[in-house]
C-alpha cells in the first residue's frame, strides 16, 4: 500500500492530541513511513499491507494513494523538510513509549504541538518560529519526559541550544504559576 507521509502525521498527531483508542496503531505504521520516508525522494511511500492494515479504516482512506499519479513537485522531498522529518520520526518514538507508559498528557501536548508538521515537511518555507513558540511551550511543559534525542532536535528546529530552550520554559512555568496564583487571592 502507498501511503502519503504528511497527511499521515496529521492524521496520527490528531489522533495523539485525543489520545484515541487506536492511536498507537497509527503511531506503528507512521514510525514504518518514516522510516521508509528516509530512502524516498518523494512523500509517498509503499508500507507493506501487514502493517498498514493496522490503520483505523477512516485514517486509511485519508492517506492511502490508490492511483499512483506522476510525481508533481509538491510531493518531493525538499531539503530544508529534513529537520522536521527527523523532528516527527524521533516524536513518533517517544509517543510509542508514552504510548506504553499510558502517559497520556505528554501524549496530548505532543500531539498538539506537532499536528501542523505536515505542513512544514510539505513547505519548510511557511514554518514561524515565533509563531511555533506557542507550539513548543505546550510540548515544553513535559521537556523532561522527552528523551535527550527529541529535545535535541525541537532544540535544533526552534534554533536554540537545549540550555536557551531549558530557560525559556522556566521562565515560561514561572509566568504560568505567577499568573496561576493571581486568581487565588
Amino acid at each position: 500500500m502507498r501511503i502519503n507521509v504528511p497527511k499521515l502525521m496529521y492524521q496520527t498527531f490528531q489522533h495523539c492530541r485525543l489520545v484515541r483508542s487506536n492511536t498507537d496503531n497509527c503511531l506503528q505504521v507512521l514510525a514504518v513511513a518514516l522510516t521508509m520516508l528516509q530512502h524516498s525522494t518523494t512523500f509517498i511511500v509503499p508500507v507493506p499491507r501487514s502493517v498498514a492494515k493496522c490503520l483505523p479504516h477512516d485514517v486509511a482512506e485519508k492517506v492511502s494513494v490508490i492511483w499512483f499519479p506522476p510525481i508533481h513537485r509538491h510531493d518531493m522531498i525538499h531539503t530544508d523538510a529534513r529537520p522536521f522529518l527527523t523532528l516527527a520520526s524521533i516524536a513518533t518514538q517517544d509517543l510509542q513509549r508514552f504510548w506504553r507508559e499510558e502517559q497520556t498528557q505528554p501524549i496530548r501536548a505532543l500531539g498538539y504541538a506537532l499536528h501542523n508538521l505536515h505542513a512544514f515537511v510539505r513547505t519548510p518555507s511557511c514554518f514561524d518560529r515565533e509563531c511555533y513558540f506557542h507550539s513548543f511551550y505546550i510540548a515544553g511543559r513535559y521537556w523532561a519526559n522527552m528523551s535527550p534525542a527529541l529535545q535535541h532536535q525541537f532544540c535544533a528546529v526552534m534554533n536554540l541550544s537545549c540550555e536557551e530552550a531549558q530557560k525559556i520554559l522556566s521562565d515560561q512555568e514561572i509566568q504560568l504559576s505567577s499568573l496561576s496564583s493571581v486568581g487565588e487571592e
